[in-house]
């Protein structure tokens, strides 16, 4: 399970590193004054976390496939509630693993693009850990293979 603080890190460290890269210019641009250092960086903090925290993204919190539907529960940032989304898998057109791995652990996400209707939507997710997207991925293949009438090995 996620918690909030791991959602609260993966949003807040993208805008403390940008702040600190923009204020870091602004005191070199301004022959090294150190109050407007720490005034541009608190500017920075609150303008850039301010706007990361705003904006929703999809954290995974646990997913089933079941009759053709893969089901997604999810949080989005810092809310308490969970979100569902069902995908009905012969609408899938394309599926995206993203991962990523630097010093700070990274969330991983997936993109799935599927036909809702006549529009094409996408949906994106991000996951914790490697095992997970693994897992979805089997399941999935599972799943397809299991469902498809072409093939002739169990």
């Amino acid at each position: 399970m996620i918690n909030k603080k791991e959602i609260l890190l993966d949003r807040i460290k993208g805008p403390v590193a940008f702040s600190f890269c923009m204020a870091l210019i602004f005191f070199f641009k301004n022959s090294y004054d150190w109050s407007y250092f720490v005034i541009t960086i608190s500017i920075f903090l609150i303008f850039l976390i301010g706007f990361s925290l705003i904006t929703a993204e999809n954290y995974l919190v646990g997913f089933e496939v079941k009759n053709r539907v893969i089901s997604f529960d999810y949080k989005i940032t810092l809310s308490d509630s969970l979100h569902k989304q069902e995908i009905d898998l012969g609408t899938i057109k394309k599926i995206k693993f993203h991962s990523k791995s630097n010093i700070i652990n990274d969330f991983h996400s997936i993109t799935i693009k599927y036909n809702q209707g006549n529009n094409l939507e996408s949906f994106d997710i991000k996951i914790k850990d490697d095992k997970t997207w693994i897992a979805i991925l089997a399941e999935l293949q599972k799943t397809m293979h299991n469902n498809c009438n072409r093939c002739t090995t169990p």
